[in-house]
């Protein structure tokens, strides 16, 4: 039995790269088998049970025990506490554990940079591993372009195997340009794109609540809008003026972060499509801005730390994803009406 095996990695963190590696693993269901090394979504800090490999294990009925399926957690002081000589012979006694699947996924971490230090990265997994790359890119039109020639220039200069780049949790606005002028243009420096999935909002969905648990914020106002979707972020240190002149203030769905002092800012962001605002410092709001947020159930998180470290905390938090049968059948019909998959399985 000829064995196949993935390095399934992104250019950024909350790429939807495990939503990706669902899909394709749901299409050999029998036959796939998933290891995510750094377990970063832990159910609970005692054991290491990282909640994608929850759902990875139950969705292919995998055999392999669940901190098995993982060699170390996610934590503040990682790359100070651990040694790379640690995991090379853990991650192989794992996998080996899922030896009878033709086909391994092995999710990286939070990008394909992160954590080279200790030889977790994408290249360092596809070395040991034997595997080949896959890479999920996703983000605004030009950010999106940049960081995947990068990536996919680090990946063939260093000889890693890679399959080809999924440009994922594409706007319904930006498909078209994708298609007709990236692709193109990435192709054309012989980058093979594999496919341009659409955002997909039924199956990962990142909340207000979400946002709040894990910055472990008080929610002051707005509470009826907890729930609120997020799809983006912005963060307001500039101006007024100098921020409702940005497309991405008027981007739909979004988080402001900004100081609590900036009365301002936070009624300018009431006049938009704003999903919570997180107000950093610690500064209570104005009792106006209270009175509006609870008015349109607009969420008014209060955290404390700076505006752009609150931001970096923001931009690590992705959704876990769920799947019922129904999402199933629409993931799967999505990645396989969007992305060549016969070049991935077929090679």
């Amino acid at each position: 039995m000829e064995k196949k095996r993935y390095v399934v990695t992104s250019t950024r963190s909350a790429s939807g790269k495990t939503a990706i590696t669902a899909a394709l693993a749901l299409m050999r269901p029998s036959t796939s088998g998933y290891f995510k090394p750094i377990a970063d979504r832990l159910e609970d800090e005692k054991h290491l049970v990282d909640r994608d490999c929850s759902l990875m294990k139950e969705i292919l009925s995998l055999e392999a025990p669940l901190e098995m399926m993982s060699v170390v957690r996610d934590y503040p002081g990682l790359f100070r506490d651990r040694t790379r000589e640690e995991f090379p012979d853990k991650i192989k006694e794992r996998l080996a554990l899922q030896e009878d699947r033709e086909i391994m996924f092995i999710e990286s971490g939070r990008n394909y940079s992160y954590g080279a230090y200790v030889g977790l990265d994408a290249l360092t997994l596809s070395r040991l591993t034997d595997s080949r790359i896959i890479l999920v890119a996703d983000g605004d039109v030009g950010m999106l372009e940049d960081k995947t020639i990068v990536a996919h220039a680090y990946f063939t200069s260093q000889g890693a195997d890679v399959v080809g780049v999924i440009l994922n949790k594409v706007r319904e606005e930006d498909l078209g340009y994708l298609d007709n002028v990236t692709t193109p243009a990435l192709e054309r420096r012989g980058i093979e794109i594999l496919g341009t999935v659409p955002y997909i909002e039924e199956i990962s969905r990142l909340t207000v609540r979400d946002i709040a648990r894990e910055l472990n914020a008080k929610v002051i106002g707005g509470e009826g809008g907890l729930d609120n979707v997020v799809e983006d972020i912005f963060i307001g240190a500039m101006s007024v003026t100098t921020a409702m002149k940005n497309p991405l203030f008027w981007r739909k769905r979004k988080v402001i972060i900004t100081g609590g002092d900036r009365v301002d800012m936070q009624l300018a962001a009431f006049e938009s499509d704003t999903s919570a605002l997180i107000l950093t410092g610690n500064i209570f709001p104005e009792p106006q801005v209270v009175a509006k947020a609870d008015s349109i159930s607009v969420p008014l998180l209060l955290v404390p730390g700076d505006t752009f470290t609150v931001a970096k905390r923001v931009e690590r938090i992705s959704p876990q994803l769920k799947l019922d049968e129904k999402s199933k059948g629409l993931l799967e019909r999505t990645i396989t009406e969007n992305v060549e998959v016969e070049k991935i399985f077929g090679q």
